[in-house]
């Protein structure tokens, strides 16, 4: 038996007992409170939850929910407990979630599925599951309802649709460029434009550029930096190179953003495929998906401490970490600093609301950084304290990367909409568009409100005319859906007026029978073409209206385009002269001559030109090379111009010259001989008054003065023609002067010639020296007398005649104006061409040696010439001659009263008379003049020796006679001077020709007294007495 225990042995049993107990009721404690702190985070969860249970009959029971599963699924969940699966929510059946649960509940593992479409007569959503046993027999099903998810992914789509569609339609590529990053956005058109492959393409400015047409990229960089720095739009058409060796027209259109300090931030454009404007064949690329699998974790939180009770495998491996490794760790240390900060200001609400849903950033073991979507919910105490929060986080990384896909996708849409590129509107079938961006109501002239109030109709915007086409698409819309090709037409703007476009649809909603079209204005285009057009029908009208025969000829000279000249020309229709070689036209064979300027310039390309004789006529033929972009010669252009015209006046001017230099030759030789005649004259009449008519000397110098006097009438004549001649004109009527001198003309020439007259009645006034009319009379009919053989008729015809420009230019030396004709025509035997070319040259005859000086048609030149006037010649071998002489017209002037001639008693007087001649010769013979005539002579052979004689001369000198032109001063200079030193000093000048100084063509200046050498003494002192009386009766008077 065993011994009883001790008290101390019993003592220390019972104490044993009450700590097994103690601890037994600890344990029985603490597990109670772990059930409690469970039970509490499954009806705080966030997410719905569903636990069903094995029944003995093997089938799965709905036994418990959350709050949260109520709440997402708006329904009462008590009716459904206990129930079996099926009959809980029946339309479960239809669908593999019911097997996989019970293999769940009995196997155990996790399952999750996406995109769980549920709908009965309560339910009605789209869920994401998560799925695993809890204990044997029992599984728990987690879910969230993702509708909203769902609906912003297909409206992602939607516009990523409607995007693609819309640049399909039109054929038009957008593209993006981000000048801080050299990234290029191209739109999926574009590739199909440029037949590109995406993944080879670097998404940079200069890929883009060496995507273009060699020739043209530097056209397009230019373009696209002028914009840049000029900050406006440009369109711009060029060239796409495919690899097959094919070539696209594009048109390109950039738009560029700039920031705040007017930097450059981004450039959007389109690209518009205008060779083929059908539509692209491959389909748009798959865009990337929006979301990819949503991924959440669980974490419970000590509010006391912020620390973490307690996170799922989900939570931990999503930020690097180990269950373990988080919990007792201080909450926010996930959250980066910035974001630390933001939630530590934000924990006292977020306790006080009890539920907070909000984005944030959770930061990584390794640091690196990701956004959540958190929704936590507050757990309380039995007492209603707050103990601890149960969050619910997902990585939204993907959603953020589609949203933000999302957000440029719809700012590049709505950039291309509400850019300035096209007019882009939605439209129906009833003809009412129901919305526009702000281009297409700036086309047509409407307004906003216009718009959304209906007042926009495309059926009654679009003229009658063109009406047909839009019928056209509208069929092809319903039966295909999209406008293969754009067309044409017009729109009839608010205010009346009208707007060229170019137009291509789409089928939006096909029931409903709702499309979208993107409207281009073309008025620009067609206002371009239209110029076009207008300049190639102007360029071919002045190409046919040229006066010279034009040819572009190939590089083998072979006529490509000829003009109207050209064909009249050589008698050959343009359509006859294609193709063929312009030297077997011009020259009747293709062997090219030697100097032919075809083959010099080919060689030089550099203009070359020939003068070439075709029958009477001559031309000169230029060619200008054509090259093309390598500088190679490509063909020419061939001018041939007629010429003939000009050459004949080339002749006619050098014949003018030729005429003026031998005046000038004459005139300088006349005034030379003067001076000898001068003396020999002068001389012999002072030898003469002293010889007795007796004296055997007598007749020896009667002879001289005879010879010098025939001598003069020759200079006279040189002088004549050289335009030299002292001349007094006068207003005259030539009718009268012609009367008067018929019948003087009628004794020049055979009573066998007859003499007719035809005046005009009215005819209108010249002014001339009446001598010389008398002298252009005389050596005219003499000229006829000489060239009529026995019985003929000299016709005087006068008449009025205005010249136009016109006549002007194919006579060398006439001007436009009024004129009186004078002709002068004879039926004699009439002039050779070498002979008209030489019959007013000086000494120039065609009498017999000693018949003629050939000295009076030089003469008649000289005095037309001198008198302002023209002279034509027409005459022909055997049929006559006629000299037509055109004077100009003058207006009748007030005849100014004639002066009383002085009455000079005698020639002798004793006036002192200074006489400055640089020929000294003539010097003394005025000198013996004047003072065998008792005149006291003061002589200097320099001007600035007679002016030191007049400054030293002690009394008065009443008279000077001066040579015109001398050394280093003239006559008029000369007598200027010496009138500071005598101011009553008279003058006399005295020349072997006048010159300007004194005279103007002749016609001597008002108040000028002049005697022409050579001058006889009788008529030296009758002009110095002349002259003296006539001062002395001034001064009396």
């Amino acid at each position: 038996m065993a011994e009883k225990p001790t008290y101390e042995e019993l003592e220390k049993r019972i104490e044993q007992l009450e700590k097994s107990l103690k601890s037994l009721r600890k344990k029985e404690s603490e597990h109670s409170e772990s059930e409690k702190k469970y039970y509490s985070i499954i009806q705080s969860l966030p997410l719905g939850m569903h636990i069903y249970q094995i029944d003995p009959y093997g089938k799965l029971r709905f036994i418990e929910a959350n709050p949260a599963a109520e709440k997402i699924l708006k329904v009462d969940h008590k009716p459904y407990m206990g129930k079996i699966i099926y009959d809980a929510f029946p339309e479960i059946s239809k669908t593999e979630i019911p097997e996989r649960f019970l293999s769940i509940a009995e196997k155990g593992g996790f399952w999750k599925k996406e995109n769980i479409i549920y709908k009965d007569e309560l339910i009605d959503g789209v869920f994401e599951n998560y799925n695993f046993q809890n204990m044997p027999g029992q599984m728990v099903s987690l879910f969230i309802d993702i509708s909203d998810r769902k609906l912003a992914e297909a409206k992602l789509r939607e516009n990523e649709a409607r995007l693609k569609e819309a640049q399909h339609i039109a054929q038009i590529g957008s593209w993006e460029l981000c000048l801080q990053t050299n990234k290029l956005f191209w739109s999926e058109e574009i590739y199909h434009i440029f037949e590109m492959d995406p993944s080879k393409f670097e998404g940079s400015y200069e890929a883009f550029v060496n995507a273009i047409h060699p020739d043209d990229r530097a056209m397009v960089d230019k373009a696209y930096t002028e914009s840049i720095t000029n900050k406006m739009p440009y369109v711009i058409d060029h060239r796409l190179l495919m690899k097959d060796g094919r070539v696209k027209f594009v048109q390109e259109r950039c738009e560029t953003t700039y920031d705040n300090d007017g930097s450059p931030v981004s450039s959007i454009g389109t690209v518009q495929d205008i060779s083929s404007r059908k539509a692209l064949e491959q389909k748009a690329q798959q865009w990337q998906q929006v979301f990819d699998k949503a991924e959440f974790g669980l974490a419970l939180v000590d509010i006391a401490d912020r620390t973490f009770v307690d996170v799922n495998n989900a939570f931990a491996h999503c930020r690097g970490y180990s269950p373990e490794e988080l919990r007792g760790q201080p909450f926010l240390e996930i959250y980066p600093p910035k974001e630390r900060e933001k939630i530590q200001k934000q924990l006292g609400s977020i306790d006080a609301s009890g539920h907070e849903l909000f984005e944030s950033v959770h930061q990584r073991k390794d640091g690196s950084r990701f956004p959540v979507l958190v929704e936590t919910t507050t757990i309380k105490d039995e007492k209603g304290r707050p103990v601890s929060r149960v969050g619910f986080s997902v990585d939204i990384t993907e959603q953020k990367k589609s949203e933000e896909k999302l957000r440029k996708s719809e700012a590049r849409l709505r950039r291309f909409y509400e850019s300035g590129l096209l007019g882009v509107i939605y439209w129906n079938m009833d003809g009412e568009i129901t919305s526009a961006n702000e281009r297409f109501l700036e086309m047509t002239g409407y307004n906003r409100e216009e718009l959304e109030t209906g007042q926009i109709d495309w059926v009654h915007m679009t003229p009658p005319e063109f009406r047909h086409l839009d019928e056209k698409a509208i069929i092809e819309l319903k039966t295909k859906g999209v406008n293969k090709k754009s067309f044409e037409k017009e729109y009839i703007r608010k205010d009346g007026s009208r707007i060229s476009i170019e137009l291509a649809g789409a089928m939006l909603d096909e029931k409903r029978f709702d499309g979208v079209a993107f409207v281009l204005d073309i008025s620009e285009r067609k206002l371009v073409e239209m110029e076009l057009i207008q300049a190639a029908t102007q360029w071919q009208t002045t190409f046919d209206a040229s006066n010279d025969a034009i040819w572009i000829l190939d590089e083998a000279h072979h006529i490509l385009r000829t003009n109207k000249k050209a064909g009249r020309l050589f008698q050959i229709p343009n359509e006859g002269l294609g193709s063929k070689n312009c030297c077997q036209i011009i020259h009747g064979s293709e062997i090219q001559i030697p100097e032919c300027p075809l083959l010099r310039s080919k060689v030089s390309l550099k203009r070359e030109s020939l003068v070439l004789p075709l029958g009477e006529k001559w031309f000169a033929a230029t060619v200008d090379p054509i090259l093309d972009e390598n500088g190679q010669y490509a063909g020419a252009v061939h001018t041939l111009s007629d010429i003939t015209e000009h050459r004949n006046m080339e002749a006619q001017l050098h014949q003018s010259q030729k005429m003026d230099s031998i005046g000038r030759l004459a005139g300088g030789v006349a005034h030379d001989f003067n001076n000898m005649l001068s003396i020999i004259n002068g001389y012999s009449d002072i030898a003469l008054e002293r010889l007795n008519p007796s004296d055997p000397l007598y007749e020896d110098i009667h002879e001289i003065k005879d010879a010098g006097r025939r001598s003069a009438d020759l200079t006279r004549q040189l002088l004549g023609f050289a335009r030299k001649q002292i001349v007094k004109p006068e207003i005259v009527d030539l009718n009268i002067p012609i009367n008067q001198s018929v019948k003087m003309i009628q004794r020049l020439v055979s009573e066998d010639v007859t003499i007719e007259l035809i005046q005009a009645p009215d005819i209108w006034l010249v002014n001339i020296d009446s001598s010389q009319l008398d002298q252009i009379l005389v050596n005219l009919a003499v000229n006829s007398r000489d060239a009529i053989d026995g019985v003929g008729n000299i016709i005087i015809e006068t008449a009025n005649i205005t010249l136009d420009a016109d006549y002007c230019s194919e006579h060398l030396g006439f001007s436009e104006g009024q004129f009186v004709t004078l002709t002068f025509t004879d039926t004699g035997r009439g002039m050779d061409k070498e002979t008209q070319q030489k019959m007013f040259e000086p000494f120039f005859t065609t009498k017999d040696e000693g018949k003629g000086t050939g000295l009076g048609l030089s003469t008649l030149y000289g005095i037309v010439k001198q008198n302002n006037g023209f002279i034509n010649v027409y005459s022909e071998l055997d049929q006559g001659t006629a000299f037509k002489i055109y004077l100009p017209r003058v207006d009748e002037v007030e005849e100014k009263p004639e002066s009383n001639p002085v009455d000079v008693q005698s020639l002798t007087g004793s006036e002192t008379i200074l006489v400055v001649e640089d020929e000294k010769q003539i010097l003394r013979l005025c000198q013996r003049i004047l003072e065998i005539n008792g005149y006291k002579v003061i002589t200097a052979d320099k001007p600035g020796e007679a002016i030191v004689l007049c400054e030293k001369f002690p009394g008065e000198i009443h008279f000077l006679i001066t040579d015109v032109v001398m050394p280093s001063m003239n006559g008029k200079e000369l007598h200027e001077r010496i009138k500071r030193i005598k101011p009553n000093i008279k003058a006399l000048y005295m020349s072997g020709y006048t010159a300007n100084v004194i005279a103007h063509r002749g016609v001597l200046t008002e108040g000028v007294r002049f005697i022409q050498k050579p001058f006889s003494p009788k008529a030296l002192v009758q002009k110095v007495r002349e002259i003296l009386d006539a001062t002395k009766e001034r001064t009396h008077d």
